[in-house]
């Protein structure tokens, strides 16, 4: 292909990989480690960029080298998952939850910022508060991850002190988000109640684990309940809207945004996310949260009645345990 549309789709893809208030010059010139008049002269084209200068800034950008070499307008959208190789899956879950802490800090730096959520299961801005619900996904994502001989029980597992540290700054970082929007299933809390009654069955959580997992779900329903009444923050005064859906869904979807950055994501693995920051795969799942909220009920600050039925009904279902 002619090195002209290279460089076209490799700039672009570059631009649309970095917060919009960087220059593309300086990026390069950090990720490369040559001089800035290097850089500018092969982005003049007076020099052209190595196919190694290339892969580096790809693989450092998360860029899709088939962005780079396809020139005919793309059918199919890139989405990127980062299998991390760890043998213990503890690390793992550190390593994603760092990802999503990067995520919620740059989105409280930002002047204005909006996340939104379509909620098959528990949301993890809301149920990392929890100490014993947080363990839980913790220990399904070391059952599922980790190696089958040797499994550990739900009380024998060992959350290391840095990754409760990172739970926890994603709560409280988290509340200074501008706008938290949050699309709830109708069944929201079906799946992690069907979960823990499974590994009760097969002896790996006691019944006074799944006591106080209960105590905590319960009391996780009631902050949940009044944070969707008042509809803000409290300490930040930021907006939190929940929805609730009239509709089943299978998967959820999230999108963050600010006037420099926006991502689009899908969640998997239960911590994990494969996520782009192309324009359409963003506005894709963007205009599909939107398509979600036409089908919802707002319960925030309004929808008395239908947001005490919503509650009620998740009560029921863990009373189940």
């Amino acid at each position: 292909m002619k090195y002209q549309v290279l460089y076209e789709n490799f700039i672009g893809a570059v631009k649309n990989s970095i917060p919009r208030n960087k220059k593309v010059s300086a990026v390069l010139t950090d990720i490369l480690k040559i001089e800035k008049e290097a850089v500018y002269r092969r982005l003049r084209m007076e020099v052209p960029f190595t196919f190694t200068e290339i892969a580096k800034v790809a693989q450092h950008l998360d860029i899709s080298m088939d962005d780079i070499i396809d020139s005919k307008p793309a059918k199919n959208r890139p989405l990127y998952l980062k299998f991390l190789d760890y043998s213990d899956p503890m690390a793992l879950g550190e390593a994603v939850l760092e990802n999503l802490l990067g995520l919620v800090k740059q989105l409280k730096a930002a002047s204005d910022s909006e996340i939104s959520f379509s909620c098959s299961t528990l949301p993890a801005l809301l149920y990392l508060n929890y100490e014993k619900i947080a363990r839980f996904y913790l220990f399904k994502w070391s059952y599922l991850y980790g190696e089958t001989v040797g499994v550990k029980r739900f009380d024998e597992l060992e959350i290391p002190s840095r990754l409760s540290q990172i739970q926890q700054e994603i709560v409280n970082e988290s509340r200074y988000i501008r706008t938290t929007n949050y699309i709830a299933d109708s069944m929201l809390f079906s799946s992690l109640v069907h979960d823990i009654q499974y590994f009760m069955s097969i002896h790996l959580i006691s019944e006074e684990d799944v006591r106080l997992l209960k105590a905590e779900i319960d009391r996780f329903i009631d902050d949940t309940e009044m944070l969707a009444a008042n509809g803000r923050y409290g300490e930040t005064r930021n907006t939190v809207n929940f929805y609730v859906s009239n509709i089943n869904f299978e998967t959820s979807y999230i999108c963050a945004e600010t006037p420099d950055m926006h991502i689009g994501m899908i969640k998997t693995f239960i911590l994990n996310v494969v996520s782009s920051q192309d324009n359409q795969t963003f506005q894709g799942i963007k205009n599909w949260l939107q398509s979600l909220k036409r089908v919802s009920t707002l319960i925030s600050q309004s929808g008395e009645q239908q947001r005490i039925l919503y509650f009620a009904r998740q009560r029921d279902l863990v009373n189940q345990l």
